[in-house]
């Protein structure tokens, strides 16, 4: 005959007294999901806001800033006014900056000019960048001059305006870029590391006219019918009906493992575009 005590320590749980062992189980899955995705979303965010250049990349920036005649201050070593106003032409035409409180390039420190942002979420000028990777290290990817993150894939911020010589070039250079780069072997967790950025710009072709091709389209929408049907199948691998809400488990992983197969695809839509 059972003890009990043995029945009411069984009934109330064994880890903490008074609480059913499922409980004290789900609350620690769900604070270590909650801590990782939390030191996640922080670093991304403490990188993204960075706008200083890394230690490491000043002296490739300093021979950048001479090849491009500025001075480490951000004036140029010419005050040609023609320049000037064709630069304030150029960003005026530029588009969905919002995003970012501040616009300078953190390599000629003016606003952005021709503005390209990295797979790790900073904004530099279009030729700041592609002459950062040319004279530093062009035979390979760069790395960000901020944060130092492998830079696989640069991602237009202006709008094409195709009877400018320096958008069309700064467009050519940034698609030869992509299609050298962005299908480069790299760490699982960079690929997370990217998920923001890549899904902001996703998002926002996803709803212009004339971004993404329709085919791709319906093989994003087909993507979060088929987690949604699966969200909502009592079919799981984890099943909610045994295991509580440790069930949610692999329905956030599903998820997630889709939006980063969405911006593999992405990154090849980007990479094969022609300037």
């Amino acid at each position: 005959m059972e003890n009990p005590e043995n029945a009411e320590i069984s009934a109330t749980g064994t880890y903490v007294e008074g609480v059913g062992d499922e409980v004290v189980v789900a609350f620690f899955t769900f604070l270590t999901i909650f801590c990782g995705i939390g030191s996640l979303v922080y670093k991304w965010l403490k990188l993204s806001n960075l706008t200083a250049i890394h230690p490491d990349s000043q002296e490739n920036v300093n021979a950048t800033r001479s090849q491009l005649g500025i001075n480490s201050d951000g004036s140029t070593t010419t005050s040609d006014i023609s320049d000037a106003n064709e630069r304030d032409d150029l960003l005026a035409g530029e588009g969905h900056r919002s995003f970012y409180s501040d616009h300078r390039c953190p390599i000629c420190l003016q606003d952005a000019r021709c503005s390209v942002e990295t797979n790790c979420g900073h904004l530099f000028c279009g030729q700041c960048i592609i002459t950062y990777w040319r004279y530093g290290n062009w035979l390979g990817a760069v790395q960000c001059p901020v944060c130092r993150q492998m830079v696989s894939l640069l991602m237009r911020n202006f709008q094409r305006n195709s009877d400018n010589e320096e958008t069309r070039e700064v467009e050519s250079n940034i698609n030869e870029y992509n299609r050298r780069f962005s299908g480069q072997p790299r760490p699982l967790l960079d690929y997370l590391w990217d998920l923001p950025a890549l899904l902001r710009h996703l998002w926002r072709e996803f709803f212009s006219v004339g971004g993404l091709v329709m085919m791709f389209r319906a093989r994003i929408f087909l993507c979060f019918v088929a987690v949604l049907l699966y969200v909502l199948s009592p079919l799981d691998i984890l099943p909610e009906a045994v295991l509580g809400v440790i069930g949610f488990i692999d329905d956030f992983f599903i998820f997630l493992l889709v939006l980063v197969y969405v911006t593999i695809i992405y990154r090849q839509i980007v990479a094969e575009r022609v300037g």
